[in-house]
């Protein structure tokens, strides 16, 4: 991140678009103070890697990793292209594409999220621009209030289902109830531990109540999302 920093000055000295400090950073990658927050503790994330190649020019591998070459491919060109997930279908050629936002009615979320069509079981009329190398991502509204400071009621979890989950990840859950929860995943001991950032209380399923945990990559502030007209 202190690399990116320096780098984003050098990049916009004397423009408009000055970067002074790491909100600056963070608004012009156009993240929320919460994943700002969470790239300090555990670093940039890929994402947000991709961003600041397209947007200043410099390597995303640079930025993650501090190797190779400091300049990646010019921000205008177009064959540059996110990573794959293991195990995922091709990407998009755009980065920022259209991500739906699936409902989260009475009875959870649907147990498959995709089928064979362009939009996800559940879909809503309402999407976001957002930045995402997994085809089949999609929006979330955050409900509950366990997991403030990072997701906050009413704005929206990108879900990357084709992304590997690992302790400490925020998750998206589905029980086999059919109730869906925004967590963080503890332990894959025994089945699942989930917790929250605000409620001590720790959540236990056994693998039979888990019809599916999907990696969580940030928060989507409201004002973002859109409706098809």
């Amino acid at each position: 991140m202190t690399r990116l920093l320096g780098y984003a000055r050098d990049k916009t000295q004397g423009r408009a678009e000055a970067i002074r400090d790491f909100a600056d950073l963070g608004e012009a990658l156009g993240v929320t103070s919460a994943v700002l927050t969470n790239w300090k503790r555990r670093g940039i994330s890929k994402q947000g890697a991709l961003e600041a190649e397209r947007r200043w020019g410099c390597s995303a591998t640079w930025v993650l990793d501090g190797v190779g070459p400091v300049e990646g491919k010019s921000s205008n060109d177009e064959s540059v292209k996110p990573p794959v997930p293991a195990g995922a279908i091709p990407v998009d050629p755009s980065r920022f594409k259209r991500i739906w936002v699936v409902g989260r009615g009475a009875g959870g979320m649907p147990a498959r999220i995709w089928t064979d069509g362009d939009y996800p079981v559940g879909a809503t009329e309402e999407y976001g621009d957002v930045l995402s190398a997994d085809p089949q991502a999609f929006l979330a509204e955050v409900i509950e209030d366990s997991m403030i400071p990072v997701f906050n009621p009413r704005n929206f979890a990108l879900v990357e289902p084709n992304t590997p989950v690992d302790l400490e990840d925020r998750v998206l859950v589905r029980l086999a109830d059919g109730k869906t929860l925004i967590k963080r995943l503890l332990s894959q001991r025994n089945g699942y531990t989930f917790g929250s950032y605000n409620d001590p209380k720790q959540l236990h399923f056994t693998a039979e109540e888990v019809t599916w945990i999907y990696y969580i990559a940030f928060e989507v502030p409201r004002k973002k999302i859109k409706a098809r007209v």
